[in-house]
């Protein structure tokens, strides 16, 4: 019979390179020296199938198993081995004719199982193994050191085997599994009951949370769809105010295009002239741009020559290296010839030294066979002699142990008396202790339930902190909400006017236009428009914006050049005009006469240039606009400073305007143009930082005492862990108590017991003393013939010992010769290798010979392509030159022409400064109303914000569905609620329903009803909205709960019910099991011994099945004992017949034994392979050995050698591949 198909090992221990054992049925030995590592065969097998002990495996650590090096191998990364199992039979519980285990481990520490060469886990292999007798700690896998652990190991575990053959282990792991299981049931049902407790106290309190978010959600229902009403009322009086302000933009829209057309006229002019400047420029550019490509092109061109010549270069260096290649290879190849002529020389001795030692061993063949057949000769009457004498001693042995175990049990009930008088005052000593130990239980319960006390207080002033914490965050959330609301607000605000900046809304058309194109970066040099770039005080703002007039909307810009580059734009798309002030042109205006004496005027508060802040860079720009313009502090001030003769334009805080002509303008007015924008959106987002910084603190403290509360909640849980653990150690000492009790009684009980095992004892002392007396008169009649049959026995044992010394003389020189032939093949065969290799080798470096003489013409030819190259560039680098020094001239001329131009349109833009001004002021009007404009576009926005913050909607669709929405709050008004107590007693908010019925008439009755609905709510308090959905999750969960309880009280029973069955089973299975290996045992005792008796004794001190297995032996001519008391030989014999009474039982398909007869002589030796013989139909053997005799049980042998050390190597030898060798009992080992 085969299981075992095929071992594989890779760096396991000195196994260093990849080593595979084929293996066949019957009996497979290992042999080999002392430390040839032989014994890392029988280890490697027991560590794919799950060893975990390093010390088993002779290490110190189970790193130690990889392979650590030798002298010429460097370690191995990891320790790998395959072990392939014959599954024909179904042995294993899998759907596989053959199955493949492996184990991998890494010198990081990392390792791996896998099965059929798929990853998997060490307790899917043991599963699988599981009562096949074959596993780590199996009676299948015996070495010399486990018949020690088997002798010496104590009763319980010695059981394992036992359990192993009974086909038990899987009941045990299944009763194990199952008992932790139901410990797990009880802690889960214990821990629920609890949980339930608490869930139930949860729900009474959230049952009157929810009643209250229920009124709270009712009331907020009302409010929400009376602030829809109030924001519909808003939006449509805002679209009637807009559509009046609609109709007077469009009429000053004409009045302001009329304007325009008469400003155009005057700039047509400036337009011919710009014209004639743009195509001097254009010409001048396109002379420039030809002069750098020209320039451009001699440096690319002096590039191009110096890469070149760099290639030149490097074709020289590359062609000096492989000129060094071609003699390294030539001289590599004619030391090639030589080597492959001597490795030639060498094979053909080596073939002469294998066929001398081939004729060498068939003449030590002949030999051995002629001494072979005188020694069976003397072995067949030794035999017959031993026969006769054998059952002789067994009879002789029977009466003996009749007699030694009437004796022993003699003894055994003497001491047992005794033993019994001794244990009647432990009895009486335990009793007393039992009392005191009482008295100590008693105090400890009543220390656990004080504790318990302790701990429950503990708790309960946690969960009062724990609400105080809750109420706090509440609150903490309410405020961060509120002002989250007033960031909203703000941001929204922010948002509108900075979109309304960014898209230049209330700034004449083309404005808007130049400064659009400036940002997408389509228009150069464009600074910005003047309202962008200045910031005035806010008492100054209204001044600021009246002196600025339509010059707000100025353009400020770098250059001469990027003004007329926008101008032309304007111009070809028709977008409308703008003004622009170039920073290169623009002149500061001198401040007014007589400033100095008019500063001191108390009304006076100084130039308008002065009062606003603005870049350095921009400072002849601002002079410009503001440099003439007199801040004052009243009317009364300014026209005061007019009459005294100063000329200046006056403006006032209240923005009342005095010009130099003496023309006043005032009346009401507010700060709402293009500079207050630019100030509230400062401003804005000043206040909206502050929002934020006070928004992160409250999420600050909230985060802060979101984790007091999780810590709270933490020691919460521990607290109530404590008190469950508590209760259930107060619940324990009771038990203990309990015990202790019942012990006390059992102990008085088996006092009386004793007195009555007393007498009884009496009278079978006197029965057996009568059965010794019988057995030894018929010992000594056997004693006379046994003396004359071990005479001649004698004399034939010297005969044939001679005999077997010639014979095992032979068989050691045979054995030699086998192994020398091995050698001296796999060495021929290593010459053949070699010469194959170096052939490889001459072939390929003539392929590279070949390969760089062609690389060195190709290079040749490229270095004379970039010769001819830089040639033709170095010609066209001379036209270039010339071409050159043409554009430069060019340049020159057009430059001065240019400066001609731009002095002649300075001076007619002066002419067109009085008409500008003139458009500026008519401009203003038009400007009023479309900044009121946009400000009714920006509240339009606003609203339509608040609808899809607050209402997640639009204005159009809110306006539209308003009335619908009246009409379901009237529907809503008998929805059902949750009713506390409180509410059922008629408490807070008993009958309480919506007022909601119809929308109030006026505004103003809407905005009270709005106040009236706040107070209310504001009267709630903190309200805990989610504790409506809280409350209905946690009656659910209440109710999932209860019947988890039940499911639990249910796997309870059947778990206990599984374990009860068990049980029976087992206990049913190991009894039969054990009768049969008892009787297997006490048989192949008698067959290895000779005679004798044996026994298995079940020490049942706990229940059949937790009772120890006991071994008593009585080898012929001793008396009974205990096994460990057996000399060593004894024991390998006593546990080699236990070993395979478990296999009568239950035989394993395969069994590995590791030296187990090293303390065995020849005579058990013999003994020992005739029962091996019995097993193999049934079983596949793998023997190591260095015993002759095992030898001749082989089928296949496997020599295990070590040429080099540390590193260890297998040959092997089926004997049916040579006819000509034909061992019977000393096989030869190669």
């Amino acid at each position: 019979m085969q299981f075992f198909k095929r071992l594989e090992l890779h760096g396991f221990k000195s196994f260093a390179n990849k080593t595979t054992i084929e293996f066949l049925p019957g009996v497979t030995v290992i042999v080999g020296p002392n430390g040839s590592g032989k014994s890392n065969i029988f280890d490697a097998i027991r560590w794919v199938l799950g060893e975990q002990s390093a010390k088993s495996l002779r290490g110190a650590r189970m790193g130690d198993v990889i392979f650590n090096g030798s002298a010429s191998l460097k370690a191995t990364g990891m320790a790998k081995v395959e072990l392939v199992l014959d599954n024909s039979q179904r042995h294993l519980p899998i759907d596989f004719d053959e199955v493949s285990i492996a184990r991998h481990l890494y010198r990081t520490g990392e390792s791996e199982y896998l099965l059929n060469r798929t990853p998997c886990r060490l307790k899917d292999i043991s599963t699988l193994l599981m009562d096949t007798g074959i596993g780590t700690d199996s009676y299948s896998v015996l070495e010399q050191g486990r018949v020690d652990a088997i002798i010496n190991s104590r009763p319980l575990e010695r059981r394992i085997l036992f359990d192993e053959a009974a086909g038990i282990s899987k009941y045990k792991a299944s009763k194990e599994e199952a008992l932790a299981k139901l410990a797990r049931t009880e802690e889960s049902l214990l821990r629920l009951t609890d949980i339930i407790a608490e869930v139930r106290r949860q729900a009474n309190s959230l049952k009157r949370q929810a009643s209250k978010a229920e009124r709270y959600k009712r009331l907020s229902a009302e409010l929400h769809l009376l602030e829809k009403e109030q924001l519909v009322r808003h939006y449509r009086a805002l679209m009637q105010e807009r559509d009046q302000v609609e109709a007077s933009y469009e009429e000053l829209y004409a009045r302001v295009e009329r304007l325009r057309g008469e400003l155009d006229k005057l700039e047509n002019e400036q337009d011919e002239i710009r014209r004639k400047s743009e195509e001097i420029q254009l010409t001048f550019e396109q002379t420039r741009a030809e002069s750098f490509a020209v320039a451009n092109e001699l440096t690319q061109i002096q590039g191009q020559i110096e890469l070149y010549e760099q290639k030149i270069a490097t074709c020289d260096s590359r062609i000096a290296a492989l000129s060094a290649e071609l003699a390294q290879i030539a001289a590599r190849l004619a030391e090639l010839d030589e080597e492959i002529a001597t490795v030639e020389r060498d094979r053909d001795n080596q073939k002469l030294v294998f066929e001398e030692l081939e004729a060498e061993y068939k003449a030590r063949k002949q030999e051995y066979e002629a001494v072979k057949s005188q020694c069976d000769a003397a072995g067949q009457e030794a035999l017959e002699l031993r026969k006769r004498l054998g059952e002789l001693q067994i009879r002789k042995g029977a009466l003996e142990s009749q007699r030694q175990l009437a004796h022993a049990m003699e003894a055994k009930l003497k001491t047992e008396l005794e033993k019994g008088e001794a244990e009647y005052l432990a009895l009486q000593q335990q009793i007393e202790a039992l009392a005191i130990e009482k008295d100590e239980y008693q105090s400890s319960k009543e220390e656990a339930l004080q504790l318990l006390d302790a701990l429950k207080a503990d708790l309960a002033a946690t969960q009062r902190q724990l609400r105080a914490k809750e109420q706090a965050l509440q609150e903490l959330r309410t405020e961060y909400e509120k002002i989250r609301r007033e960031a909203q607000t703000c941001r929204s605000r922010h948002d509108a006017l900075v979109e309304l900046q960014e898209n230049f809304e209330g700034y004449y058309g083309g404005v808007r236009e130049v400064m659009l194109r400036a940002k997408a970066a389509e228009l150069q040099g464009i600074i910005g428009a003047v309202s962008t770039l200045i910031e005035a005080a806010d008492e100054h703002e209204l001044a600021i914006e009246v002196a600025l007039g339509g010059q707000a909307q100025d353009i400020i810009v770098e250059t001469a050049e990027a003004a007329k580059a926008a101008i032309e734009w304007l111009k070809r798309s028709g977008k409308g005009r703008a003004t622009f002030l170039p920073l290169d042109l623009i002149e500061a205006r001198e401040r007014p006469p007589q400033w100095e004496k008019m500063r001191t005027n108390p009304g006076v508060l100084g130039l308008a240039s002065e009062l606003v802040h603005y870049d350095k860079r921009l400072e002849r720009a601002v002079s410009y606009l503001l440099g003439n313009v007199v801040v004052c502090r009243d009317l009364d001030t300014a026209v005061e400073l007019k009459r005294q003769g100063f000329r200046a334009r006056f403006v006032t805080l209240e923005g009342e305007l005095v010009l130099p002509q003496g023309a006043m303008t005032g009346g009401s007015a507010k700060s709402q143009g293009l500079l207050h924008r630019t100030r509230e959106i400062r401003k804005l987002n000043q206040d909206l930082q502050v929002l934020q910084n006070r928004e992160a603190e409250l999420a600050s403290r909230a985060e802060a005492v979101t984790r007091e509360i999780s810590g709270l909640k933490e020691l919460f849980e521990k607290l109530q862990i404590s008190v469950n653990r508590q209760e259930i150690e107060a619940a324990r000492t009771t038990k203990d108590l309990e015990i202790i009790e019942q012990k006390l009684a059992e102990r008085t009980a088996a006092i009386r017991q004793m007195e009555l095992r007393r007498e009884e004892v009496s009278r079978e002392i006197a029965k057996h003393h009568q059965l010794q007396e019988q057995a030894l008169a018929e010992q000594q009649a056997i004693s006379t013939e046994l003396q004359g049959l071990e005479t001649r026995l004698a004399e034939i044992d010297l005969q044939t010992t001679s005999h077997q010394q010639e014979l095992a003389a032979h068989s050691q020189k045979l054995n030699d010769l086998v192994v020398r032939m091995s050698t001296a093949k796999e060495r021929l065969n290593n010459f053949d290798d070699k010469l194959e290799t170096l052939r490889k080798e001459r072939h390929r470096l003539l392929d590279d010979e070949l390969s760089r003489r062609n690389e060195i013409e190709e290079l040749r030819a490229t270095q004379q392509e970039a010769r001819e190259k830089i040639e033709r560039f170095r010609a066209t680098i001379c036209a270039l030159e010339e071409r050159q020094k043409e554009l430069s001239e060019r340049l020159t001329f057009e430059t001065t022409e240019k400066e001609t131009i731009s002095l002649d349109l300075h001076k007619l833009g002066e002419r067109g400064q009085e008409l500008r001004r003139d458009y500026n002021e008519a401009q203003n009007a038009f400007y009023e109303v479309q900044l009121r404009k946009a400000q009714l576009e920006e509240r339009r926005k606003n609203l339509e914000q608040q609808a899809q913050e607050k209402f997640h909607t639009t204005m159009d669709e809110l306006v539209r569905d308003i009335t619908q929405q009246w009409s379901h709050a009237r529907e809503q008004i008998s929805a059902p609620r949750i009713v506390d107590q409180d509410e059922e007693n008629g408490g807070d908010g008993a009958g309480e329903q919506l007022a909601v019925l119809e929308p109030p008439d006026s505004l103003e009755e809407l905005t009270k009803r709005i106040l009236a609905l706040r107070e209310k709510i504001d009267s709630l308090g903190v309200v805990h909205v989610g504790a409506i959905d809280e409350y209905t999750e946690l009656m659910e969960r209440y109710e999932f709960l209860t019947k988890e309880e039940q499911d639990l009280l249910t796997a309870k029973a059947q778990l206990t019910e599984a374990i009860r069955n068990i049980d029976g089973k087992t206990t049913e299975m190991f009894e039969r099991a054990f009768e049969e290996i008892r009787e297997n045992f006490q048989e192949v005792f008698r067959q290895l011994f000779g005679g004798g008796r044996a026994d298995l004794v079940l020490l049942d001190e706990g229940g059949i099945l937790d009772a120890g297995v006991d071994i008593i032996a009585q080898p012929p001519g001793k008396k009974p004992t205990h096994i460990s008391l057996l000399s060593g030989g004894e024991k390998a014999l006593t546990a080699i017949a236990l070993l395979f009474a478990i296999f009568k039982r239950k035989p394993s398909p395969v069994c590995i034994l590791d030296e187990i007869d090293a303390p065995l002589d020849d005579k058990n030796v013999e003994r020992f392979k005739e029962l091996v013989q019995d097993f193999t139909s049934t079983t596949q053997f793998i023997i190591i050995t260095h015993n002759k005799q095992t030898m001749a049980l082989a089928n296949t042998i496997y020599g295990v050698t070590m040429e080099e050390e540390g590193v260890s190597r297998v040959v092997s030898l089926r004997l049916d591949e040579y006819d000509e060798i034909e061992f019977a009992a000393e096989p030869a080992l190669t």
